[in-house]
């Protein structure tokens, strides 16, 4: 599990939810009515998201694999608003899927999603980025939010 990463419980959590919600959908006892608009639109944002702080990343040269030493603290852009703006936009389409397939029982796959990066992958990372940025590090985690 050391090195699971993240894009690796995000697709496998939305290809189980996908499957349920096509092929089991009886499973899911209960659906609501909300425009599909709607999720797509939460999707995007989640998509948005990952995409400035993937692309703040690249621009910066920081180091974007979360099991490798941190090179660069980026706090500035869409990291001034999360900390965590990737894991932001995977938990966030995860959640407009379950707003565009209607079935809220598939929360349990973004809940899960959330404990997993947040009480294990975040503090691995954040403790790398204490170590390496000391006090810089400790300023913006002060004034930056882990999620939003």
């Amino acid at each position: 599990m050391k090195k699971l990463y993240p894009p690796v419980p995000f697709l496998l959590a939305l290809g189980l939810m996908w499957l349920l919600s096509h092929y089991f959908p009886h499973l899911l006892l209960v659906s609501f009515s909300v425009s599909k608009w709607v999720g797509i639109g939460i999707m995007g944002l989640g998509v948005l998201t990952i995409v400035l702080g993937l692309g703040q990343m690249i621009k910066h040269k920081a180091e974007y694999h979360p099991f490798q030493k941190p090179t660069k603290l980026l706090s500035n852009g869409i990291f001034a608003i999360s900390r965590n703006p990737i894991y932001l936009g995977f938990l966030t389409i995860l959640v407009g899927y379950v707003a565009y397939t209607g079935y809220p029982l598939l929360l349990i796959f973004p809940i899960l999603f959330f404990c997993l990066f947040h009480y294990w992958y975040i503090p691995n990372e954040e403790t790398m980025m204490r170590q390496e940025f000391k006090a810089a590090f400790t300023a913006y985690e002060q004034r930056t939010r882990r999620w939003i």
